[in-house]
This record gives structure tokens, C-alpha cells and sequence, in this order.
């Protein structure tokens, strides 16, 4: 997806939900709307999986023909306890964000097909979390809604730093795809290193450097001079595994193009990004991804004991 050309301000507000009808057995997923946390009434949400609708649009009370069916999202808040008793479809929003993270982690297309399991995966997290005990769970805002340090909910006031798309790790990635050449032809100049040490040695030498937390450069930088100054060279293998590959995604297309990338810049200056906490967007990438590993774990796990799948 090409994000260029996307209002990152609004990305806080893109929402879909798993749907589920009474009238059936399975849940689906719908397509994406804007949630405006200041309108009334009901949001016309496509039926569509592959739909968008940008704009608010309030609707009449009687179900919304052709591609949006009505929802409100009150009904999230107060999920019926008899699906005999109101005939309706009700569903679960999920931030746009949020989904992109669920599909990262667990697989989109074993996601999409097991929406059931998910579901009783992320109830049961709630649950554990924050100690509710409702069988019926409503879910909120967001299936993977993440607190605070103070335990408030942090959401509108920065919503549109979206923790799936960092524009600040993109910068980083395209000035380290920049140093890569200057970086190459440093090393060559290079006979052999200073200082004759195992690998092993070099890596407690890097974490010892390490200020904790990187509030400031000094410890991202001091290892970069050391590396310089002694004429350490560590594989790039190593670099992209610094910073773990589940928290920066991004690596990922990177190691597949085989993009060359000043691995050593890149991983440091990232692992210093999070390290430091430096933007709420960050920060919240972690407690989401936490969150998703967690409900990954009790998901693949009720796939094995239903049978569903042997998870490799």
C-alpha cells in the first residue's frame, strides 16, 4: 500500500468490524468506514469487505440498502444477551491499524477464515486483563485496545499516529538505504581491524554502550564511533535481528528485495527509536503487538484443539 498520499490524520478514525449475524454460524468481516467520535446516531458501514466509505453519513433507522448496512455503536457497548430476541447484525470495530497488526502476526488469510476464533481468543485476554467476566464482552472500541501507563484509554487526541504506519522508521530506512554506498566504500579502505576481538566480545561491548533509555544520542552514536574507530564489521544477519523483527515489520520486505540498506545505522538508530519511547506511536506499537502475540498464542492453540489446524 502506498501511503504517500495519505492524510496520516485520519488514520485513527479508519475502522472495520467483524460482523456477526445471528442468522448465521460464522462471522464476517466488513468493509472500512471513518468513526467520528463527536456525531450521533448510526454509521453506515460497507458490507463489502473490499468497500471503503470516507465521509459520515447518518442513516434512517430501517437497514441501509445496496452496500452499507446500519450499525450503531451502542450496540457494541451493550451486546444483546439473547440473539432469539433481536434479530440484527452486531459487530465488533476493530482500528484499521489494529487489523493490520492482527494480519502481521497471525496471517490474513488464516485470520479472515477463523473470525470465531478470534473473537473467544481476544474475550479471553480482555478477561484476563482487565478481570471482566460477561460472557457476552463488549469489546469497545477495539479488540486490541491498548491503556496507558496512568490505565486511561489513549485515543482521540492522538489517533492519527497510527502505530502501523511510522513515518519516522521510514525516514530512517530511506537514510540508511543513502549511507549504504558512502558506508561501503569507508570499509574498504580498511586493512584489518584495530582491535583483534571474538564476535562475542564485540556484542557485550555494544550492549554495555547502550543508554538506557536513549533519551538522548549518546549511546546510539558512541556505538557507531566505536564500530568506526576499532573496525568492527558484524554481519548484516545480525543488524537485522538487533531490533526484534516482530516489533519492525518493515524489515521484512527489505530482507526479501535484498535492498541494499546500511544494516548497522538502520537497526541502531531504530532500536534507539524504541528504546527511547520517543513517539506515542511506538510506544503503542509495542503494547498492540504484545497484545497480539497474546491473543496469537490462545488463537493457535484453540486451532489445534478444534482441529482446525496443526500449527507449524
Amino acid at each position: 500500500m502506498d501511503m504517500s498520499s495519505v492524510d496520516l490524520t485520519d488514520m485513527g478514525t479508519l475502522i472495520r468490524a467483524v460482523l456477526d449475524d445471528p442468522n448465521t454460524s460464522r462471522p464476517r468481516i466488513s468493509g472500512i468506514t471513518q468513526l467520528f467520535y463527536s456525531a450521533r446516531g448510526p454509521c453506515a458501514l460497507p458490507n463489502d469487505p473490499q468497500k471503503v466509505k470516507i465521509g459520515y453519513y447518518v442513516s434512517d433507522r430501517g437497514p441501509c440498502q445496496g452496500l452499507c448496512q446500519e450499525y450503531s455503536l451502542e450496540d457494541f457497548d451493550n451486546f444483546p444477551k439473547s440473539r432469539e430476541e433481536e434479530k440484527r447484525i452486531v459487530g465488533y470495530p476493530v482500528h484499521m491499524h489494529c487489523w493490520i497488526i492482527l494480519t502481521w502476526i497471525i496471517g490474513k488469510e488464516l485470520l479472515e477464515s477463523n473470525l470465531n476464533i478470534l473473537l473467544k481468543s481476544a474475550q479471553k485476554l480482555d478477561r484476563d486483563q482487565r478481570g471482566m467476566v460477561d460472557e457476552t464482552l463488549a469489546l469497545g472500541f477495539d479488540i486490541l485496545y491498548a491503556r496507558g501507563e496512568d490505565g486511561k484509554r489513549r485515543c482521540l487526541n492522538q489517533s492519527y499516529q497510527s502505530p502501523a504506519f511510522v513515518p519516522r522508521i521510514q525516514c530512517v530506512i530511506d537514510e540508511a538505504r543513502e549511507m549504504r554506498p558512502r558506508t561501503d566504500a569507508i570499509r574498504k579502505r580498511w586493512k584489518q581491524p584495530l582491535v583483534q576481538i571474538p564476535a562475542d566480545l564485540i556484542l557485550i561491548i555494544i550492549e554495555k554502550l547502550r543508554v538506557w533509555p536513549w533519551i538522548i544520542d549518546s549511546g546510539f552514536k558512541d556505538i557507531i564511533n566505536a564500530m568506526c574507530t576499532f573496525q568492527w564489521i558484524l554481519c548484516d544477519t545480525y543488524w537485522q535481528g538487533y531490533c526484534a523483527r516482530t516489533l519492525v515489520f518493515e524489515y521484512e520486505g527489505l530482507i526479501e528485495s535484498k535492498q541494499l540498506i546500511d544494516w548497522q545505522f538502520l537497526s541502531l538508530r531504530v532500536r534507539h527509536l524504541f528504546d527511547g519511547h520517543q513517539t506515542f506511536h511506538l510506544s503503542y506499537r509495542t503494547q498492540l503487538i504484545w497484545r497480539a502475540q497474546k491473543i496469537e498464542k490462545d488463537f493457535l492453540k484453540s486451532l489445534k484443539a478444534n482441529q482446525y489446524l496443526t500449527p507449524t
